[in-house]
């Protein structure tokens, strides 16, 4: 017979991340400026692990590419998200022992910044694959220059969010487990 304890220790990840995945999703169809889908995925990443968000940012930018319609290209627009969930993750795993906010800033900043990136060379990359539009270098600095403002504020709100909901987070959920 299985462990109880443990069992019930992955039914209530299982749940977190249903949990993150269902913000994560509100968060991005959202109409607005700017995507507050990377909050969800960072609220899980910091609380829940990396393995856990790279499933809620593939699954989540999964429904997403849902609600536009599903072809070859949904992949390339899913890669984003993958490069996000992979460094958020990561940089959440190294600064978990001590999660202060002086060391998780550089992970969200370094997360937001790099989905900026990434999102910017798959629009490229689907306008030159897909549309067969020759990009030069002058368009593809001037897509950088004009997406960077929106990857700066999201990363300073989400700097500021995240030392400020990811302590009581963690106390209701510390409750929830035991």
């Amino acid at each position: 017979m299985k462990n109880p304890i443990f069992a019930r220790a992955k039914i209530y990840r299982i749940a977190l991340d249903a949990m993150f995945l269902a913000i994560f999703v509100v968060l991005s169809l959202v109409p607005s400026e700017l995507s507050w889908a990377s909050l969800a995925a960072l609220l899980c990443a910091f609380l829940v692990g990396p393995v856990d968000v790279l499933v809620v940012v593939l699954c989540g930018s999964f429904v997403e590419q849902m609600t536009y319609g599903l072809s070859f290209a949904s992949v390339i627009w899913m890669l984003p998200w993958l490069v996000f969930g992979l460094v958020a993750g990561l940089g959440a795993y190294l600064v978990r022992r001590n999660p202060k906010p002086w060391k998780m800033i550089p992970v969200i900043v370094l997360s937001e910044l790099l989905l900026n990136v990434a999102n910017t060379l798959a629009l490229l990359y689907f306008g030159y694959a897909v549309i067969d539009f020759q990009a030069g270098p002058l368009v593809v600095i001037g897509a950088f220059l004009a997406r960077m403002p929106h990857a700066v504020v999201r990363a300073l709100l989400s700097s500021v969010a995240m030392p400020l909901l990811l302590p009581p987070l963690k106390k209701q959920l510390d409750k929830l487990s035991h």
